[in-house]
């Protein structure tokens, strides 16, 4: 063998060495930036104005709300106000502790209007003997604010390796 061979061999296995060793520490520094990682992420939404449009259903006059970009999400017999899904791809090996809303300034759009209930659901292919809405006693004749809440908590759901919180 001569010596060329030698320190080709030589300088191979250090640069081997060196690129392993680099290759450790990034691991580790990668690996503990994720186990420290402690931010809020936040997220804004900003709505037009909503229109408010009279209908009738069978006979008796409601209100329905329009908010682009929004849609339905309620019970049967509650008021069908618009409301924005929200799809949130978390952080990997992220935990949820706190989930803060912070509504805009409030509009008051009038008094006295009477909302359209939602209906029960039914199969698309259903083209007959639709329910009527009916709106529910309790939640139609109660002074309280609805929905009550600003959000509803769905869950985290994985999707291909990732995790989704979704929020109605």
């Amino acid at each position: 063998m001569n010596n060329d061979s030698i320190s080709y061999s030589k300088i191979w296995k250090k640069c081997f060495v060196i690129s392993v060793s680099c290759l450790m520490i990034f691991t580790v520094l990668v690996q503990s930036n994720q186990i420290t990682l402690n931010e809020d992420i936040t997220v804004t939404y900003v709505f037009d104005s909503p229109t408010i449009e009279p209908i009738e259903i069978e006979g008796t006059s409601y209100d329905r709300i329009n908010l682009l970009d929004c849609y339905p999400a309620s019970n049967a017999g509650e008021p069908k106000i618009p409301s924005k899904g929200v799809f949130l791809l978390l952080p990997p090996e992220s935990t949820v502790n706190e989930i803060n809303i912070i509504p805009g300034e409030k509009i008051v759009l009038g008094l006295g209007f009477m909302i359209e209930p939602t209906s029960q659901a039914i199969p698309i292919s259903q083209i007959e003997n639709l329910p009527v809405p009916t709106p529910t006693e309790v939640t139609y004749h109660s002074n309280a604010a609805y929905p009550g809440e600003l959000f509803t908590e769905v869950g985290i759901y994985p999707f291909r390796g990732y995790q989704i919180l979704v929020l109605l």
